[in-house]
Order: C-alpha cells, then sequence, then structure tokens
C-alpha cells in the first residue's frame, strides 16, 4: 500500500518511505539553527493580509510549541542535514 504524505515543512507530496520523521525536539533544534520556515508557509499567511515578519513569527510560535513528529520531504530533509552542518541553506 502506498501512503502519501505532506511535508511539514513545505506542503510537498511523497510517499511515506521517501521521507524522513523529525522528533519535535529535533525539528526545534533544526529551528535554531534557522530551518523550518518555509516560503509557502510564508505565503500562506500573507496572503491573508498578515505581514511577512508576522507571519514568521507566527510560524516559530506554532513550531516551537509543537509536541508531535514532523515528517519531512526529501528536498527538506537534505536542507535539514545541511542546516545541522552549520550550512545554513534554507529555502
Amino acid at each position: 500500500m502506498n501512503m502519501d504524505m505532506i511535508c511539514d515543512v513545505c506542503n510537498t507530496v511523497v510517499s511515506h518511505n521517501l521521507g524522513k520523521i523529525v522528533s519535535a525536539k529535533d525539528f526545534k533544534t533544526l529551528m535554531t539553527q534557522g530551518f523550518g520556515i518555509h516560503k509557502t508557509n510564508i505565503e500562506m499567511l500573507t496572503s491573508s493580509g498578515i505581514s511577512q515578519d508576522e507571519a514568521i513569527n507566527i510560524l516559530k510560535q506554532q513550531y516551537a510549541t509543537s509536541t508531535t513528529d514532523w515528517f519531512l520531504c526529501p528536498q527538506c530533509e537534505i536542507e535539514a542535514t545541511e542546516a545541522m552542518r552549520g550550512n545554513g541553506s534554507t529555502s
């Protein structure tokens, strides 16, 4: 059975076996490295009239209080790995 999942960072739909599950604790660590706030999520909020800075703050708050695991698509997994290495490459 092929089960598709949505990346919790960029909203890309991929097969569950192509992505990576990251714990909430590890995701919070990734956030401190500049990873996790994706342009598609910012655009979703700014399209409703919220400023970009306000959208980023809302997303950071929401992500920081999350207690569930995160699903990353292959591209976001690569970016997360780069962030943990200190490259800070984010979308």
